[in-house]
């Protein structure tokens, strides 16, 4: 009898299940409210056709038991997402970029979009991989931003509410301002009149080392930016790459610094035809155009002078196997963080670490979705009563990439948690779902689209773009590479930079049950018969 009641009960569920593929397969638009979040329901309340069926449909799955969290995961396991559509792109999504070179070699490119609003950027490649001494990079990148030390910005552009932001990375410098496109021309003069001419005097100087020390100490209180910076530190030993963006003041800062050394960093670096002068929003070409060449028109040409690509090829950096471990038992968690050596930012392989990286994601303790997701690493760490969060790290430089996980746990049985996350990274150079491919294609699709949700977004995407790949690639571009990438290539890149290959550890804080290098370097392979 209890027999019986079982073979009732679980035809019984097959019977829905079969149902709910077939109302997933006739369209996921029939969904009815009762999974839907409040906010959401007035939305689907008009009636459409063939909800009757589908209501009955997901009534009989309800009867038998299958939760939204069973549904969802019957559709991944059965339902082959790739053969649903894709929504065409938008014109405004392919929104062409107009570039014009000058005589001398600066690069003006723009992008107009209708918004009523502008922005305006200066991109140079040059950052701390190029500083003769510790921290001038960095000291530089302030000077020459209006509304720096030593530079205050137009009175006018003030007075209208323009923001001005400026930033610096290993291997790229960028001023950004934001504001009324009737404003764009005063913008693009007041940018550049500061790259033109930049204050280096030693009051300028010593006010730009002092706002570097400050936002040392703040780099130093980030858990997630001292794991990198010791990662790159270690992981990039005796190279370029080693260098920090700001120096921290225990290695003693940015205190050496002298107007000297900033002077001789602009003269080398900020020259003509490593700038790009970058628009978007009401810009007008030809008026961009006509005011960067009266505000930079007049600089020397020096083509033949040294390129970021000619400092790259004479110092070129390389990831050393290595391990570094800063730790403090009094603190509750342990971050650490596990690198591969990728590829350049212009590498046929790029695309690929980008589909990679979305599609083992990311995962935090207090997220509402917890484990009940298609991601596998998530899935294990949600089973780890001492896991806290992970993320997936892909970064890109013009040689060379550091590709891996950052982690956070408690302190006992950190080796789950590394083991988990070890076993993940590898496990794609064997096995890739496909539904979970296409998946991560269409949220990476969705997150490149997103890159120009703003003037400013695409403004930096623009100043990028041109400094990877001489242009500005356009959408329907980026996502017909990622569309090329599929399973067996992500085999084979993972096969290439992951499998059986040399790792940089970075680990800080309470990070006693942390495996040892050799350990973690041992599950880099499987051992397969």
């Amino acid at each position: 009898m209890v027999s019986c009641v079982l073979l009732c009960s679980l035809m019984y569920r097959i019977a829905a299940a079969a149902c709910m593929y077939a109302t997933i397969r006739g369209g996921l638009q029939h969904t009815p409210d009762c999974f839907w979040p409040e906010p959401l329901r007035a939305s689907h309340s008009e009636p459409i056709s063939g909800s009757a069926s589908h209501w009955r449909q997901f009534g009989l799955a309800r009867r038998a038991g299958l939760t939204p969290v069973l549904l969802h995961r019957i559709a991944i396991a059965f339902v082959d997402i790739s053969s649903f559509p894709s929504p065409p792109l938008s014109p405004r999504a392919q929104t062409p970029t107009e570039v014009t070179s000058l005589p001398n070699g600066v690069r003006v490119a723009t992008q107009k979009r209708p918004t009523g609003s502008a922005s305006v950027g200066v991109y140079i490649d040059a950052g701390s991989r190029f500083e003769p001494a510790p921290g001038v990079a960095h000291v530089a990148h302030r000077l020459i931003a209006p509304g720096g030390f030593g530079t205050p910005p137009p009175q006018a552009l003030a007075d209208q509410g323009v923001v001005f932001e400026t930033s610096a990375t290993r291997e790229m410098t960028s001023v950004l301002v934001r504001g009324r496109s009737a404003d764009t021309s005063a913008m693009i003069k007041g940018l550049t009149a500061c790259l033109a001419s930049p204050d280096v005097s030693e009051a300028a100087v010593g006010a730009a080392k002092e706002a570097a020390a400050t936002a040392a100490e703040a780099i130093s209180s980030t858990p997630e930016e001292e794991v990198m910076d010791n990662l790159h530190s270690w992981g990039f030993q005796g190279t370029a790459l080693a260098r920090p963006v700001v120096p921290l003041s225990a290695e003693g800062g940015v205190a050496g610094v002298t107007p000297a050394d900033v002077s001789a960093y602009v003269a080398e670096h900020f020259q003509p035809h490593r700038l790009v002068i970058a628009a978007a929003g009401e810009v007008d070409h030809a008026s961009a155009v006509a005011a960067v060449t009266e505000a930079l028109g007049s600089l020397p040409s020096n083509k033949a002078g040294t390129s970021s690509v000619d400092a790259v090829k004479a110092a070129p950096a390389f990831l050393t196997g290595s391990d570094i471990r800063v730790r403090d038992d009094y603190k509750p968690l342990a971050q650490f963080a596990v690198a591969f050596e990728s590829c350049g930012a212009a590498h046929p392989d790029a695309p690929a670490f980008l589909v990679l990286q979305e599609l083992l994601g990311e995962w935090h303790v207090a997220s509402t979705t917890g484990g009940y997701v298609s991601n596998r690493l998530a899935n294990a760490l949600d089973d780890l009563p001492n896991a806290v969060s992970f993320s997936t790290f892909n970064l890109s430089y013009t040689d060379t990439g550091l590709f891996g996980i950052r982690s956070v746990g408690t302190a006992p049985d950190l080796d789950d948690v590394a083991y988990s996350v070890m076993h993940e990274l590898v496990r794609p150079a064997f096995k890739v779902s496909p539904a979970a491919l296409t998946a991560a294609k269409a949220a990476l699709t969705t997150r490149i689209l997103g890159a120009h949700n703003t003037t400013a977004d695409s403004v930096a995407t623009i100043g990028r773009e041109m400094h990877m790949f001489g242009r500005a690639m356009p959408v329907a571009e980026w996502i017909a590479r990622l569309d090329a990438v599929d399973a067996p290539v992500i085999n084979r890149i993972v096969s290439k930079y992951i499998y059986d290959r040399e790792i940089a550890v970075s680990a800080i804080h309470n990070t006693y049950t942390l495996p040892d290098l050799t350990w973690l370097r041992r599950r880099t392979f499987h051992n397969t018969f």
